[in-house]
């Protein structure tokens, strides 16, 4: 298992950043296709942003590093 921090904005209706963030995402690359890994982002993503009680219309992913 490998982990990745993913930075990334979260954006409103308009394409303004509401807000930016990062998360960790623990796989194995090597058998985690790409839309897997996005599913994996997104959903996280998203409780990250109920969380922060912002609502945002899409995400973008600004950056991944593997540590």
């Amino acid at each position: 298992m490998d982990k990745y921090i993913v930075c990334y904005e979260g954006l409103g209706l308009t394409g303004s950043v509401l807000f930016r963030s990062q998360i960790a995402i623990n796989t194995d690359i090597n058998n985690t296709d790409a839309e897997k890994f996005l599913t994996m982002f997104n959903t996280a993503a998203i409780n990250d942003a109920t969380a922060n009680d912002v609502n945002v219309a899409r995400f973008v992913i600004v950056s991944i590093c593997k540590l």
